[in-house]
């Protein structure tokens, strides 16, 4: 499988840290909100997708005020309740930042329930 475009975000001055870097709490927002839209649109789920784990987070580069990063989705897997995948982010087509991460599917009352059938 090739990699699936997610989404992008553009750094502000107002997601910075101290360091003048993207700051990494923004970072993780931004990655939990790709993951969730991805696992949705790729299980057809119409109910939330809530992040399970997180694993193998790798920031390799400082992302500044005016860069672009393209979110993309490779090496899915399915599992009765859940969806994992690597997501990883580039600048100018560089990776920037890498992870493993799985979204369970959930009900009202945050229980975890199957997934639908998906069509591939």
């Amino acid at each position: 499988m090739s990699k699936i475009h997610i989404g992008s975000r553009l750094c502000k001055t107002k997601d910075l840290s101290l360091g003048q870097s993207l700051f990494a709490g923004t970072l993780l927002e931004w990655v939990a909100e790709c993951g969730s839209i991805f696992s949705m649109k790729y299980t057809g789920s119409d109910r939330h997708m809530a992040l399970y784990r997180i694993d193998d987070l790798r920031i390799t580069k400082p992302i500044k005020v005016g860069m672009l990063m393209d979110f993309y989705a490779d090496n899915v897997r399915l599992g009765v309740h859940s969806v994992s995948f690597k997501l990883f982010g580039t600048v100018r087509d560089k990776v920037t930042i890498s992870l493993d991460c799985t979204y369970v599917q959930i009900d009202e009352n945050g229980e975890k329930i199957p997934l639908p059938p998906v069509k591939q």
